[in-house]
C-alpha cells in the first residue's frame, strides 16, 4: 500500500485486494465520497472493517512509514495517527452491489465458484476456461 500511495498521481487512492474480482464502481465511489475531511475512509461489513476496500489520502504516508519502521504491518496499525472515517454497514448497505464488491476469490474453491457464477450470468455454460 505505501508504494501505491507514493506512486499515485492523485491525493486519494482506493486500495483493494487482488482477489476481489467483483468490485462495483458505485461502491468504490461511495467509499471515496466518505473521505471528505478524513485521511482514511474504511467501510465495515459483517462486523469487520474492510481495509482492502478503502480509500486513503497521501497524507497517510508519514504514519504508514512510521508504523512499518516499528514492524507494525497491519493496515490499521497507523490509524491512531490519522483522521479515519470508519463507517458502519448500515451507512452503505443501500448502495447497489456493496456486498458483491467485497466478494473475494482467494481459494481454489471460491475462484471456481466465481467462474461458475460469471458463466451463469453470461449464459455461457461452455465458455473456454470457465469451470
Amino acid at each position: 500500500m505505501p508504494a501505491g500511495l507514493v506512486a499515485a498521481s492523485h491525493d486519494q487512492v482506493f486500495v483493494t485486494a487482488c482477489d476481489m474480482p467483483r468490485l462495483q464502481l458505485r461502491a468504490i465511489r461511495f467509499v471515496m465520497d466518505q473521505l471528505s475531511g478524513f485521511d482514511v475512509a474504511i467501510p465495515e461489513c459483517g462486523g469487520f472493517y474492510q481495509p482492502l476496500h478503502a480509500c486513503f489520502r497521501k497524507t497517510c504516508l508519514p504514519a504508514v512509514n512510521e508504523a512499518l519502521e516499528r514492524d507494525l504491518d497491519r493496515v490499521g496499525s497507523f490509524f491512531p495517527k490519522v483522521k479515519v472515517n470508519q463507517f458502519a454497514e448500515d451507512k452503505w448497505s443501500a448502495i447497489p452491489g456493496f456486498e458483491t464488491s467485497l466478494t473475494n476469490a482467494n481459494t481454489p474453491e471460491s475462484w471456481k465458484n466465481f467462474l461458475n457464477e460469471l458463466s451463469s450470468e453470461r449464459g455461457d455454460s461452455n465458455a473456454p476456461g470457465l469451470l
